[in-house]
Formats: C-alpha cells, structure tokens, sequence
C-alpha cells in the first residue's frame, strides 16, 4: 500500500506535532506511516524521535544510528542522535553527532 503524496505529507505533519505532547501516539503514526512507506526517513527521524521522548534509547539508536549514515546531510537525525547520546552520558558520542 502506497499512500499519495498529500495524503503522506498529512500524515507526517500529524506524526510531528504529536511527538511532544503524545509519544506514544507518535510512535504508532510513525509506524503506520512506515508500513505504508517503507524506509521513508522523515517517517523513520520522527519514529526515532518518539521513541526518544518515550525513553525507548534502545529502539531509538537502532532507528537513528542506520538513518544518520544513510542521509548524512539531514541535520535533525544527528540533532536526534546528539540528544539521545547526551540523554544516556555519551557525552564524546553526543557532540560528536551535534558538530
């Protein structure tokens, strides 16, 4: 299932907004963006940040850490990543990511 692109930039839009105030409810947007995009890295950067924000640094390294590799030049992964690093005392790790 593909969504059309209006449809998935709704979608993404929506996933955004709620990371702050709903984790979780990020988290399941994300997903659900994912399996209708696989791959798609703003689904995969903002599925990262929720899981961040839900404490889930685990699951979250696994999705930021591929992503940063793979889209080196998009600054809000390594922004994502420097704050987890920095959440868990990866304080070398950390300001790598963010310089």
């Amino acid at each position: 299932m593909t969504l059309p692109a209006e449809q998935l930039n709704a979608a993404l839009a929506q996933t955004a907004r709620a990371i702050e105030r709903d984790a979780p409810g990020a988290i399941r947007m994300a997903r659900e963006i994912l399996a209708a995009a696989p791959g798609h890295p703003r689904a995969r950067l903002y599925l990262g940040a929720a899981l961040r924000r839900n404490g889930e640094a685990a699951e979250a390294e696994a999705v930021l850490g591929p992503l940063a590799q793979e889209q080196p030049d998009l600054a809000l992964v390594w922004f994502e990543l420097g704050l987890l690093r920095g959440s868990r005392g990866e304080t070398a790790a950390a300001i790598a990511a963010l310089t």
